[in-house]
This record gives C-alpha cells, sequence and structure tokens, in this order.
C-alpha cells in the first residue's frame, strides 16, 4: 500500500475485516458475560460501604494482571501471547463460575465480591487483546473508515447477549446466582472459541505469529528512572490517570445512585439492562465519530480538552438537581436526581471511553514505535488501575468521614463529596491536557527540526537536476561519470564546464581521457592550474593519458596569452574563417565584463549554430540591454536555447523584465514561454519569484507547470498577502481537482475501464498531490515542507500517520480544513466523503465519465489520460459520440487526433468518409486530413502505417523509459519520425556528438562505432549518452527489414532540459553493455 494514496485492496480489507469481526464477536461475548453478571451482582446485592474494599483488591489484581500481559507480549508473538491470556481468563471464570455454583469462599470472599474484584482485570485483559488483535490485522490508521467496522463483532456481540438477558429477565428465567454463574460458563466457552479463532487466523494471517519487540531493548528504555526523567511520559501518565480517575468516581456515584434509587424499581436489573444497550449505543457513535469531518473542523484537541468541561457540568447539574429536588427518597422529586444522574453517566461514558479513549492513539505516535506499544501498556495499565485505587480511597473517605456528614446534607453527604472530587480531578485533568498538549507539539517539532537537518539542500523544495549532477559527477565511477557529464553539458552548459575544470584529476583514465579532450575542444583555461599539477604528479610519467595532458596544457597557455590581448579576440571574431570565430567565442569568457560584450556583438548572427551556442554562453554576467537582447531572442530556437537559459542564470532584474517582454511577443509560442520560466526558475532571485506567482494564473496547463516547477527550485517563501491569496487560492483548486480526479478513478473502476485509463487516472492523483505540495514550499518552510512529503511517501503507516500530525503545525488554519484531509493515510473513498462538503462530487455513468474526462480542462487533466478516455470512449456507437470524436479530430496533439480518427473509422465508416472529404478541401486543417488518410492505410494497405498510440506503448518498454510517466512518454511521441531499412540501407553519423536518436521498433540493427560493433534488437535505445569516445563515426545497418524510430538530437536535447523526468530514468536505466563496457546497473541517488 502506498500511504500517499493509501489505497489498500479490497480483498485484503474485507478478509482481514471478516477474520477479526468473528475474533471481535467472541470477545465481546466474554466482556458481555463479565457487564452482565457484574451489574446483576450490584443491583441485587452490593452493599455501598462494601465498595472501597472491592475497588482496592481489584486494583492489586489488575496490576498483577497488567504486569503478567506485559511479560507475556514482550516475549511472544500475538497470537501465542493472546492464548495465554484467553487461556487465563478462561480459568478465572470457571472458578467464578464454580464458587457461584458451590457457595463456597475464598479467603472470606464470596461469589458477589469475587466477581466484582474480577470484572476490572478480566475487562482490560479482554478489551487490550482485542485491541492487539485488530492492530496487527488492520491498521486502522491507514483505513479510518474501518474505525467502527472493526469493532462492530464486539458491539454486535455485546448488544446481542444484553438483548438476551434483558428477554429473559422478562421471562423470569434469572433467579438466583447459579442462574448468573451459568453466564460465566458461556464466557468459559467465548474464551475458548476466541483462542481457537486466533490460532486459525494466524495460518492465514502471518503478522499474528511474528515478535515484534525485544525485550532486552524494551527492559533497557523501559527503566523506572529513566521514564520518570520524561516530562511527555509524566505528563501523559498523569492525564492517563487523572481521566480513568474521573470514570470511575462518576462511576461511584452512580453506584451509589443506583443502590440508593435503582432497587426501588420494580425490575431493577432490567433497569440495568437497558441502561448499558444505551451506554452501547452512545458509545459506539463516540467511537463513529473521531475521525469524522466534523471532527476534524475543529479538531481532535479542541474536543479532547472540552471533555473535563462537558463533565464538570454534567456534575454540577447532577449537585443542583439533587439539591433543589432530592438525593434520596422515595417520593417522586428524588428519581429526577436519579434519571438525570443515568443521562450524565451515559454522556460521560461515551466521551471518555467512545471518544477519547480511541482519539488518544495520536499522542502516542511521536513515540519510538519499538518503545510505543510497551509505553501504552505501562501509561494505560498502571494508570487505570492505580486509578481505581485512588477511586477506592475517595469512595471510603465519602462514606466514613465523620467531619463530611456534619457538613453535609444526610442524603447528599457521598454524592457532594463524589461531585466535588471529579470537579477537582477534571479541572486537573484540564490542565494536565494542556501541559501534556505543548509536550506533544514540541516533539513534533522537535521531530520535524531533525528531519529538516537531515535534508541536504539549504532552501529550495526541490534541488535541479544541474545542481544535483554538479556534485555527483565529482564522486562517481566511470562510465556512470561519462553519462552524467553527458546529460549536464545538454541541461546546463555552464555547470558542465565548471565540472570538466574540476575532473581533469579524475583517478580513472577513462574519465581523464574525455575530460582532458574536452577541456582542449573547449579551451577552458580554468583547468590548466589542475593540469599543472597533473604533470607535477610522480605518477605522471605512468599515465595512459601523458600525451594528452601535456597537448591540452600547451593549448590553454596558448589560450591564456592570447585571451590576454583583448584586440586580438575582437579580430578572431570579426575573422572570414569560422574555425577562427569559434575559436573567438571560446576564448570570449575570459574577456572582462566591460569590453565582452562588444566583442560579441557580431557573433549573434553567425551563420554556424556552435559560434553562435559558445557566444551565447560567453554573454553570462553581462548587463547591456543590447547583448541581453541578442541572447534572449536566440531563446526562440532549440539548439540555442539551454545555453540562453544558462547564460541568463544571474541576479539581475534587468534580465527579468527582458524575459518578461520576451514572454508577451511569444503568447502564441507555448514551447518558448516554457524556456523563459525556465530561464526565471534559474535567476531565481526575489523579483523573478514575484513574476512566476504571477503566471500560476496562466490559462495554460503546460505553461503553469513549469512555473511552480520553476518556482519549486527557487528556494523562496512568499511574505505579500496577495501573493500568499493567490498561492492559497492555487492550493483550493489543486484540492479540488484532486478530489474529482479520485471520484473519476472510483468510478472508472466501478465501470470496468481500461487499466491504462485507470493508471493515467493514478498517476494524475501522484501529479496532483506533487503540486500540492509545491505550492505548500511557497507559503512555509521548503525544508518543513519536504519533510512531511517524505513521511507521508514513506512505507512505514507510523511516518504517513505523523506526516498529518506534521502539517498540522504549521500551516494555515483556512487550508487544514481541506488539505489535512487529503494528506492524511486514509483511502480515496474516505477523503471523498470527507471533504463532500467543500468540493462535492458527481457520481457518473461510464460515458458522462469518459466525456468529461476528455473535455476537463488541460489544467487539470493531461493529454494522456485524455486520449486513454478517447480510446474507452471508442467503444460507444451512439450519435453523441460520434460528435465527440470529430471534434477531436482538430485537436493539435497527434495522439489524441489519431485516436479519434481510429475510433470513428471502426464505428462510424460513412461519417470517416464525410469527414475526409471535407478536410481534404480545408487547407487550414489539412493536417486532418492527412491523420484520416494514415488511419485508412493502416487497416487497409499492405505496409501498415504505425500510430502514435502504438509507438507510446512501445516507448513504455524502452528500458531507459522505464520511470517515465504516459503523458512524457506522449510528448516524445510528437518528436518521432519513422523509418523503414531494408539490409543495404545505412543510417550515418559523423561523430558521436552529433548524432541522434534511434529505437529499434521491429527487427534488429548492427550498430558500429570506431572499432566496436554491437547488434541492438526490439525495444534498444542507441544514443550517445552510453558511448565513451566522442569521435568515432556512427553507422546503423540492418540485418533484416527493420524499423527504426528517430528523434533528432535538437528535440531530444530540448526534452531532457525541458523535463527533468527523461534524465533522471536515463540515468537510472541506461544499459552500457551495448557499447563494449559490462557494468552493474548503477542506481542513481538523486538525493
Amino acid at each position: 500500500m502506498n500511504p500517499k494514496t493509501s489505497q489498500p485492496t479490497k480483498a485484503y480489507s474485507r478478509d482481514s475485516l471478516s477474520s477479526l469481526n468473528t475474533i471481535e464477536f467472541a470477545f465481546g461475548l466474554i466482556f458481555c458475560c463479565q457487564i452482565i453478571v457484574s451489574l446483576s451482582v450490584i443491583s441485587t446485592s452490593l452493599l455501598f460501604s462494601e465498595l472501597p474494599k472491592i475497588l482496592l483488591l481489584s486494583a492489586g489484581v489488575g496490576i498483577a494482571a497488567n504486569t503478567f500481559y506485559s511479560f507475556l507480549q514482550r516475549r511472544l508473538s500475538t497470537d501465542h501471547s493472546t492464548s495465554v491470556i484467553l487461556f487465563t481468563v478462561s480459568v478465572l471464570q470457571y472458578f467464578l463460575f464454580y464458587v457461584g455454583t458451590t457457595k463456597a469462599t475464598f479467603y472470606s470472599l464470596g461469589f458477589h465480591e469475587l466477581q466484582l474484584i474480577c470484572f476490572t482485570p478480566i475487562s482490560w485483559l479482554v478489551l487490550k487483546s482485542a485491541r492487539l488483535i485488530v492492530h496487527d490485522l488492520l491498521d486502522l490508521r491507514a483505513s479510518k473508515k474501518y474505525v467502527l467496522y472493526s469493532r462492530l463483532g464486539f458491539y454486535f456481540s455485546v448488544i446481542i447477549g444484553v438483548s438476551l438477558y434483558v428477554l429473559m429477565l422478562q421471562k423470569g428465567n434469572l433467579h438466583n446466582d447459579s442462574d448468573l454463574s451459568i453466564l460465566l460458563l458461556i464466557g468459559v466457552g467465548a474464551s475458548f472459541l476466541a483462542l481457537l479463532l486466533i490460532q486459525l487466523t494466524s495460518l492465514k494471517h502471518k503478522t499474528l505469529n511474528e515478535l515484534k519487540w525485544s525485550n532486552q531493548y524494551l527492559r533497557y528504555q523501559n527503566r523506572f528512572f529513566k521514564l520518570i526523567r520524561n516530562k511527555y511520559y509524566r505528563n501523559l501518565f498523569a492525564y492517563i490517570l487523572l481521566s480513568q480517575l474521573v470514570l470511575f468516581t462518576f462511576g461511584a456515584w452512580f453506584l451509589h445512585t443506583l443502590l440508593e434509587h435503582g432497587r426501588l424499581q420494580s425490575s431493577p436489573l432490567l433497569g440495568m439492562g437497558v441502561f448499558i444497550l444505551v451506554a452501547a449505543f452512545f458509545t459506539c457513535l463516540a467511537v463513529s465519530q473521531v475521525y469524522s469531518q466534523r471532527v476534524r473542523t475543529y479538531g481532535i484537541s479542541k474536543i479532547l480538552s472540552l471533555i473535563p468541561w462537558i463533565v464538570v457540568l454534567s456534575t454540577l447539574i447532577c449537585i443542583g438537581i439533587g439539591v433543589f429536588y432530592s438525593f434520596a427518597g422515595q417520593d417522586n422529586s428524588s428519581i429526577r436526581y436519579y434519571i438525570v444522574c443515568n443521562i450524565f453517566t451515559i454522556i460521560v461514558l461515551a466521551f471518555i471511553l467512545g471518544f477519547q479513549n480511541t482519539s488518544m492513539d495520536a499522542y502516542f505516535s511521536p513515540l519510538d514505535k519499538r518503545q510505543k506499544n510497551s509505553i501504552e501498556n505501562i501509561v494505560i495499565g498502571y494508570g487505570l488501575f492505580i486509578a481505581v485505587a485512588i477511586t477506592s480511597g475517595v469512595v471510603y473517605l465519602s462514606t466514613t468521614n465523620i467531619q463530611l456528614h456534619q457538613m453535609l446534607p444526610a442524603h447528599g453527604t457521598t454524592p457532594i463529596a463524589l461531585g466535588t472530587t471529579i470537579v477537582l480531578c477534571s479541572v486537573a485533568w484540564f490542565i494536565v491536557y494542556k501541559r501534556m498538549h505543548r509536550n506533544y507539539t514540541a516533539l513534533l517539532e522537535k521531530n520535524l527540526d531533525r528531519q529538516r537537518n537531515l535534508i541536504k539542500h539549504d532552501q529550495a523544495f526541490t534541488e535541479s537536476l544541474s545542481t544535483i549532477l554538479s556534485s555527483k559527477v565529482l564522486t562517481s565511477d566511470f562510465p556512470h561519470v561519462i553519462t552524467q557529464l553527458k546529460i549536464l553539458k545538454i541541461i546546463d552548459p555552464l555547470a558542465y564546464r565548471e565540472s570538466l575544470t574540476l575532473l581533469v584529476d579524475h583517478n580513472h583514465e577513462g574519465v581523464q581521457e574525455y575530460v582532458v579532450k574536452e577541456v582542449q575542444n573547449l579551451h577552458l583555461i580554468a583547468a590548466l592550474p589542475k593540469l599543472n599539477l597533473v604533470q607535477e604528479s610522480r605518477y605522471f610519467p605512468i599515465l595512459k593519458t601523458q600525451k594528452l595532458i601535456v597537448r591540452a596544457a600547451k593549448t590553454l597557455s596558448q589560450s591564456k596569452t592570447i585571451s590576454n590581448n583583448t584586440k586580438y579576440v575582437t579580430q578572431l571574431t570579426s575573422s572570414k574563417l569560422a574555425n577562427e570565430r569559434l575559436y573567438g567565442a571560446l576564448l570570449s569568457p575570459n574577456i572582462s565584463v566591460s569590453k565582452r560584450g562588444k566583442i560579441l556583438a557580431n557573433l549573434y548572427s553567425d551563420s554556424l549554430p556552435d559560434i553562435i551556442f559558445n557566444a551565447i554562453l560567453g554573454a553570462k554576467d553581462l548587463a547591456e540591454t543590447e547583448t541581453l537582447n541578442q541572447v534572449i531572442n536566440r531563446i526562440a530556437q532549440p539548439e540555442h536555447a539551454n545555453a540562453v537559459i544558462s547564460a541568463l542564470a544571474t541576479d539581475n532584474n534587468k534580465i527579468v523584465d527582458l524575459l518578461e517582454t520576451a514572454f508577451e511577443l511569444n503568447r502564441k509560442n507555448e514551447q518558448v514561454q516554457q524556456r523563459i520560466l525556465l530561464a526565471y526558475g534559474k535567476i531565481g532571485n526575489e523579483y523573478a519569484v514575484s513574476k512566476l506567482l504571477d503566471y500560476l494564473q496562466y490559462p495554460n496547463h503546460n505553461v503553469v507547470s513549469v512555473a511552480l516547477d520553476a518556482l519549486s527550485k527557487c528556494g523562496f517563501t512568499v511574505q505579500d498577502s496577495k501573493m500568499s491569496l493567490r498561492v492559497r487560492t492555487e492550493i483550493s483548486d489543486v484540492c479540488e481537482a484532486t478530489v474529482w480526479n479520485m471520484s473519476a478513478l472510483s468510478d472508472a473502476k466501478i465501470h470496468h475501464c481500461s487499466s491504462e485509463l485507470i493508471r493515467a487516472l493514478e498517476i494524475e492523483i501522484e501529479n496532483k498531490y506533487e503540486t500540492l505540495f509545491r505550492l505548500l514550499s511557497l507559503l512555509h518552510d521548503p525544508k518543513s515542507v519536504e519533510s512531511v512529503k517524505n513521511n507521508i511517501n514513506s512505507s512505514n503507516i507510523d511516518e504517513s500517520e505523523l506526516a498529518s500530525q506534521l502539517l498540522d503545525l504549521f500551516i494555515n488554519e483556512e487550508l487544514k480544513t481541506y488539505l489535512i484531509p487529503i494528506l492524511q493515510a486514509t483511502t480515496y473513498q474516505e477523503k471523498i466523503h470527507d471533504l463532500r462538503g467543500f468540493f462535492p462530487c458527481q457520481k457518473f455513468n461510464k460515458k458522462e465519465l469518459l466525456t468529461n474526462i476528455i473535455f476537463r480542462d488541460y489544467k487539470w487533466i493531461n493529454g494522456w489520460t485524455k486520449t486513454r478516455a478517447l480510446l474507452d470512449l471508442g467503444v460507444f456507437t451512439d450519435d453523441k459520440t460520434a460528435e465527440i470524436l470529430s471534434a477531436q479530430l482538430v485537436n493539435k496533439h497527434p495522439i489524441l487526433r489519431e485516436a479519434a480518427a481510429y475510433s470513428l473509422f471502426q464505428n462510424h465508416t460513412a461519417l470517416f468518409e464525410e469527414l475526409k472529404t471535407r478536410y481534404n478541401q480545408n487547407d487550414r486543417f489539412y493536417y486532418v486530413y492527412e491523420t484520416l488518410v494514415e488511419i485508412e492505410n493502416k487497416n487497409t494497405s499492405s505496409q501498415s502505417a504505425i500510430l502514435r498510440k502504438e509507438i507510446a506503448e512501445f516507448l513504455t518498454k524502452v528500458t531507459e523509459f522505464k520511470d517515465l510517466s504516459g503523458v512524457t512518454i506522449a510528448n516524445l511521441t510528437k518528436m518521432i519520425t519513422v523509418q523503414h531499412l531494408q539490409k543495404g540501407d545505412e543510417i550515418s553519423s559523423p561523430s558521436i556528438q552529433s548524432m541522434d536518436y534511434y529505437f529499434v521498433y521491429a527487427g534488429s540493427v548492427n550498430v558500429t562505432s570506431g572499432e566496436h560493433k554491437d547488434v541492438m534488437t526490439v525495444y534498444d535505445m542507441i544514443h550517445p549518452l552510453n558511448i565513451m569516445n566522442n569521435s568515432h563515426a556512427l553507422s546503423i545497418t540492418p540485418n533484416t527489414s527493420s524499423i527504426v524510430l528517430t528523434i533528432s538530437k535538437t528535440a531530444f536535447s530540448e526534452a531532457l532540459y525541458m523535463d527533468e523526468s527523461i534524465p533522471k530514468s536515463i540515468l537510472k536505466n541506461t544499459k552500457y553493455e551495448h557499447i563494449g563496457v559490462t557494468i552493474d546497473p548503477l542506481v542513481f541517488d538523486l538525493s
């Protein structure tokens, strides 16, 4: 399961739930038997004066039981430890059954006292074991909608059991202790049933029979003095202690009221049965609301802080009713007090047992996951039973203290004393909660700071690939470093040249040979000091590259001398000889900034691309408007655009203004606009960031995507309120689009749409998540945002759950209501349900769904997803579908156009012919006619045309493109040309450096470079990035009739620097065995 998308399989959920609810039913039956017998004993024979003794003994037994449980859990797997606990519980229940039927005593304690003493420890062991089984079979943090479903078996068992009990009471079938003790025998049977079910389930679910904790580690970490020194543990323990003390004291108050009034009823046991049913219902209701959107809107912390005051208010109302009417007596006025006590006891039980105990999991999340379960046992288990012991003392004082009886009314002494204790403890409970929550927040912030410190970069949310490669090439080995350098040369030529100057002393001679040749060819004078140091090394005489280094050092020395003569360099740039002009362009970066502009002026209109390219790089750090305009004008040319973007990467606001003018002049050219936005990102100052923010509102999705990518690499956070509002609005829009995509994905699965469309929608959602994080990094510290992102993307559910809590620390309150539900580790269905109040989604039938995807704005659905929807829609043959397909024929995206034409040809032949005739006579849409003819030929001629859809499917199987998304593949298909080769044909390139990129679509070809020759087959990519020697010529000759797909060098180079996912995929998956170098694949770490 991916924590970000949180989509557990339905099979796993249903299977786990069915197993879980069967086991929970048995646990519920044990608990039901215990609670019925105990309350029956209380209703018929308990004296309130005996309660302190019973509570004290129960606390002692409970502490022993919790110690035994912790001992087992550290040493045994879940199924074994739970089985031992269930066996122990069955023995205790059988013992109580024996005492109840034989009227025996145990240390002067009869059946009634023993039953009440054992009730709390047995209930604790049963509930704790049930919770552990739930956690192992179905982690509820990964799917919160199952919180209630996972307990249905338990609640169902309790409700059914109590209902039967009530029915038996009405028929008079329960008369004495022997009858009640029969229920304990049923509990024994339920214990063995649960034990058997757990063993059977563990055979299928291996998580139950795995040992999860190290006893030695826990003993060391959970030492008493170590825990007691931890402020957070102390506050956590105090919170649990006080909340349980309030619960048990309120319970004691209820028992006192019951014993005073309940026995006056004609059917006290029947009344208790109804009370249990109502309490179970409201507790169940409280559990169902813990993770609801309503609670999330206000925040769990606010509701938890409100619970103590709800208890205080309930207590004061009860006392007020008792004082105003009567605490005891047989008149109708005192019955009001009894009824009010019953109502508020149910409310308190529901809030504490249902809401608080379920939502407290969040406060254990900052703890070490290896300690978490053990700490829960210590804090909750011992806290619970210490609270029982303290309650014993409170009850004893309230019944025996003479001064209290003198101060308070006769029948109101105990209620008022217990009520006062509850009020004081509730106030302390609230204070402790606030302290605990502050410590919890501090722990989260500490966790966030620790994670932020592990993030390597200083500011930017996403490091650019050129920055990553600039550092990677310094530590990588041959041949990977060559591929990295070649990619760096394309995406950032200036960073490439800087890296070359640092690598001339590389310890691998293959790398050194490549670098020194490049340094010499590019006349990188900055590398001369390192070359001189290499020549001074004692190992220099034995280097294979010795002659090459000497020649390069001599060339660079001459270049250094010439570059000092500005007049001579000017003459070189004005020469009629191309090689001299190129030499002058290469030397220009060494000329002072004040003189360089004039020297380069003539070169920007040169006829040779290489000269223009190097002249553009020479313009780095120049500020003359005329020169900058000449450079910026070249951004429209794909072969020079990467040099322009690299050269403009300086902190100069004038460049930003000139780029803005260029953007406006190229409003009809999307590619140029995207290159300009990349240049903004490279500049990366505050002024450039403000301009990029303006483009987030641009109507073209592709332009917005590039702007976001550029912003995420700048490292700025928005401070201006208007800009901040704009970003928040964009976040809201992205959230709405994300939820819509989730709903569409759900509908696509229901209607059995193609697996390709389902995968495309999943990628759409993943991309929207990435966009959300990029936008958040504009409002908040990028390191904090990346820390949250890393936790959400983690395979560990604890870290994924922690992510939303970290997010709660720093995001805007306005965003929390819908952003946290989207980023929480829940299923898509839960997100859609939780956010229906913010972003309502409509359910579609299959045709409506596909139509809505096709016509949805490109800002929210990319062309590849639309293509898959169009192909799925093609199976419908009605006239409305024909209209939609006809409309898509004029789409500029070739793969969409082909998909529409193909569907028309298959299902609407007459309309296809009519459209072909119409578009043949329309010069403006002649490209549509060409597409229609291509589709017709595909299905009628002997040599079938290859459709873009088929090319896209082919490219997904190319190893180097293994990690690319469908939208990237679809964009690459636009650049493809198809070549049919027969034996004897040849594709040649004068050098590796100038070669195009090839893919063997069918057949096999021989690839020859220098002395090396290899055979390439289907799905192989032939490219210069994994060939070590640039100077060799390259030839491709077919062995049989073959089909080769070609992307030009210029087009593919542009794709590399415009979409970083392409070079990243190539770096990760490049094969070297076809070039005479056999080496293990590189796992390219982009961290």
